[in-house]
């Protein structure tokens, strides 16, 4: 069995704080790059207004496509995303933006609805 004895430092049950320690420099550009995508989503009101994107040498284009979707959905938008020239270019997504990619859609039949 077990054996039970009394603490005489009950503070050993305490919660101790954290370590904190400063953030990195990769996190401190990763947290701007971020709050700047939502920036840029915040400003898209108007699906006539875009902006075009030009890509630092060391970015990638899927990264920072992501990171713009990324604050799309932060803000319950639809963004739409596309290449433009080096860079991107980005707006508020219309059904005339959709893309053409894809399955088609099966073709509803009479035969088919009265079956379901």
């Amino acid at each position: 069995m077990s054996t039970i004895r009394a603490l005489e430092d009950p503070t050993i049950l305490d919660v101790k704080a954290a370590h904190t320690k400063e953030p990195s420099a990769r996190t401190i550009a990763q947290r701007e790059a971020q709050a700047q995508a939502d920036e840029l989503v915040g400003s898209l009101t108007d699906p006539a207004v875009a902006y075009a994107i030009d890509l630092d040498p060391n970015e990638k284009p899927l990264t920072v496509r992501l990171r713009l979707l990324k604050a799309a959905k932060r803000a319950n938008k639809q963004i739409v995303v596309r290449k433009h020239g080096d860079g991107l270019a980005v707006g508020l997504y219309t059904p005339e933006r959709a893309t053409k990619r894809g399955r088609k859609p099966k073709a509803e039949t009479v035969d088919a609805v009265a079956t379901a």
